[in-house]
C-alpha cells in the first residue's frame, strides 16, 4: 500500500464514494454496464419463476 500512496493514491471517505457512485448510476440512461468477465448476478429467470410457482402452490 505504501507504494500506491507514494504514487499518489488518494483514499476517499466511503460516504463520498457512495454518493458519487449513486450520482453516476442515477444519471445513466438505462441499466448499469456489467462486466463481461464475471458471471451474472442472481438466479436464472427460469429457475426463479419455478421457485416462485412452487412457493405459491406450497409444493
Amino acid at each position: 500500500m505504501s507504494k500506491a500512496l507514494a504514487a499518489g493514491l488518494r483514499c476517499r471517505p466511503v460516504e463520498e464514494t457512495v454518493a458519487d457512485t449513486w450520482a453516476w448510476l442515477s444519471g445513466l440512461d438505462g441499466p448499469a454496464p456489467q462486466r463481461t468477465d464475471r458471471p451474472a448476478v442472481g438466479l436464472n429467470p427460469e429457475v426463479e419463476a419455478k421457485l416462485l410457482r412452487s412457493a405459491q402452490t406450497g409444493a
